[in-house]
């Protein structure tokens, strides 16, 4: 892998380290209200939006994240044989980011620790638990909640793998490709969360960045000592003779 392409990695990452920080600063003193207000947008009547189409996206809109893992596991299994060992890499990190990052840090850690209750679960959306900041564990009050982070929105934020591969493989079309599916999925899938009640808007972008961090930083060391097969420059051996036609 050519390391001026590690070292771009690193750079961007280190960019996003500092827009959410500073995101961070800005957005935590008003969260409370803003995920209340947004999440009140869709609750009338006693309850939030039945619209037939959040729960189509509920249900679908994770399944291109599973093909691209089970892609991955199957690349996985024919890069142990030599000819298609060049596939390693990329099909680990498809593989990877979903386990680590929704799998462990989402599901096994997050959720599993935070506590905090989910909208139709908290008191202002006639539930019974307090409703608790994003950057508040309220594990100790002992509230059953789960709505930090959000599981399905991270389904779709998954495909920022694909455009980690592409920034280090040079491949434009599979960077935009990454962007895309990243971003149209993860808010789509975010907008049926918050307007179901299942999640607050705070738990949606926490799940965009923990998924982002997760693909940069298995791209990164799972990059850096890789020597790709790929040949990202032209071929002038291939060049036809010109010589022989003059």
């Amino acid at each position: 892998m050519p390391k001026h392409l590690i070292l771009q990695l690193k750079w961007r990452i280190f960019k996003v380290s500092i827009f959410s920080l500073l995101f961070f600063v800005i957005f935590s003193p008003y969260s409370d209200w803003i995920d209340l207000k947004i999440s009140h947008l869709f609750y009338h009547d006693g309850l939030f939006d039945t619209f037939p189409l959040w729960s189509a996206i509920y249900n679908y809109a994770i399944f291109p994240s599973w093909v691209a893992v089970i892609i991955g596991l199957l690349g996985l299994c024919c890069s142990l044989f030599a000819t298609y060992r060049h596939w390693r890499a990329t099909c680990l990190l498809l593989v990877l980011t979903m386990a680590i990052g929704t799998g462990l840090i989402i599901h096994g850690i997050l959720k599993e620790n935070w506590g905090r209750a989910r909208p139709r679960q908290v008191t202002e959306f006639g539930g019974t638990q307090e409703f608790s900041p994003f950057y508040l564990p309220v594990h100790a009050q002992r509230q059953t909640g789960k709505s930090f982070a959000c599981g399905h929105c991270s389904m779709g934020f998954y495909f920022f793998c694909l455009e980690m591969c592409g920034l280090l493989y040079q491949r434009r079309w599979l960077r935009n490709l990454g962007i895309t599916l990243a971003w149209s999925l993860g808010l789509l899938l975010s907008l049926a969360r918050i307007a179901q009640g299942g999640h607050f808007l705070s738990d949606t972008i926490a799940a965009a960045l923990i998924m982002w961090y997760t693909a940069a930083i298995l791209a990164y060391f799972i990059f850096k000592n890789v020597a790709l097969e790929v040949n990202l420059e032209p071929d002038l051996s291939k060049e036809p003779d010109l010589s022989k036609h003059t």
